[in-house]
């Protein structure tokens, strides 16, 4: 938890992302030659990304987070093949990639403390799932492909230098960002120019308080992301 008189809490983070995913689609399906509008949606996938490390790091209910996650991509790869007539590995897919490579490696930590057998055990277990995780996002063209996926794993690793250690908060949270921003720099060599924008998320991320927030919003979120799409398409055929 940040020291600070002004933070956030990851509902509000959540909510910054959702407008930043509305601008960013209307930049792609309505607006597309205004490049201003994908440079403010780069902020919404790294906040997200975040947000899936703290559901992993903090839920009691593991398997229920992460077939919640799957329940959601499968639903709207459905809806979406019936609508395009196509595959679209949204980003529900990314999301649930992530929170099985970030398991395997928890899984890998949990068994090298138990012993040598157990730990290349846990290692294998990790490479498969992280080779399984590589192929699918790319055999449905995840959004933002692997490097996404991995994205919140920087955090799981830098987890390891600040965990049951006498650190202060402040230098625990910059730790973490800046692992944090090296794997969106990874994500940008990857992608495009405008991803390096993608650094901005930065900015809202430093004022975390580590709190959920006031509201359960969990399946607001959940259901956002298929509705705002099925708006924002309504509204590029109108135009």
């Amino acid at each position: 938890m940040i020291l600070s008189r002004f933070s956030v809490s990851q509902n509000t983070l959540k909510i910054i992302a959702a407008i930043s995913m509305v601008i960013d689609h209307l930049g792609a399906e309505v607006f597309p030659g205004i490049v201003i509008f994908r440079v403010l949606g780069r902020l919404a996938f790294p906040i997200f990304s975040y947000c899936i490390y703290e559901g992993c790091r903090y839920t009691h209910h593991k398997v229920k987070y992460l077939l919640g996650m799957i329940i959601m991509a499968l639903v709207y790869l459905i809806v979406y093949a019936l609508y395009a007539h196509r595959l679209y590995g949204n980003i529900f897919f990314t999301l649930a990639l992530s929170i099985c490579v970030i398991y395997a490696i928890r899984f890998w930590k949990k068994k090298s403390h138990e012993s040598f057998a157990r730990g290349c055990f846990g290692f294998v277990v990790f490479t498969v799932t992280a080779l399984l995780a590589c192929a699918i996002s790319v055999m449905l063209s995840v959004d933002y492909g692997f490097c996404g996926v991995m994205l919140p794993v920087f955090l799981e690793v830098a987890s390891d230098f600040t965990e049951n250690r006498n650190l202060s908060p402040r230098l625990c949270q910059r730790i973490m960002l800046l692992s944090f921003a090296i794997g969106l720099c990874f994500l940008a060599l990857e992608k495009t120019y405008v991803q390096w924008f993608g650094l901005l998320a930065l900015v809202p991320l430093s004022f975390y308080d580590g709190s959920r927030g006031k509201w359960h919003m969990k399946f607001f979120f959940y259901l956002f992301y298929p509705a705002h799409m099925a708006l924002i398409e309504l509204i590029a055929v109108l135009v």
